[in-house]
């Protein structure tokens, strides 16, 4: 059954984010299809060149095939672009999040 893991909150500010990544993590081991989709402060957990466990976190996820998305508008409202971000998160709009809980993922956890 494929997950998609919802994560909200500030990596400054709690833990939570660490727990999620390392939940994904564990699921993609038991080959499950995961997906991280950052949303609200948690888009922060994308940028690149961070200090501490987030960035660490985010590249073991990437590199065991957990798919890590951004929201878009939170990033551009955060004042992320692009270019800052870990390379193999993927942008994506509102639409590509419905898309990604009606369609691609039977099973959705919020992190919040």
């Amino acid at each position: 059954m494929a997950t998609l893991i919802l994560v909200s909150k500030s990596p400054y500010i709690t833990k939570d984010n660490l727990y999620a990544f390392e939940a994904s993590y564990n699921l993609k081991k038991m080959n499950e299809e995961v997906g991280v989709l950052l949303i609200q402060d948690a888009v922060l957990s994308s940028i690149q060149g961070q200090k501490g466990e987030i960035e660490e976190s985010v590249k073991k996820n990437l590199d065991a095939g957990v798919i890590v998305y951004v929201l878009k508008p939170d990033a551009i409202a955060r004042g992320i672009p692009e270019e800052r971000m870990i390379k193999g998160v993927k942008l994506v709009d509102y639409g590509e999040w419905v898309d990604l809980t009606m369609e691609k993922y039977q099973k959705i956890v919020s992190w919040t």
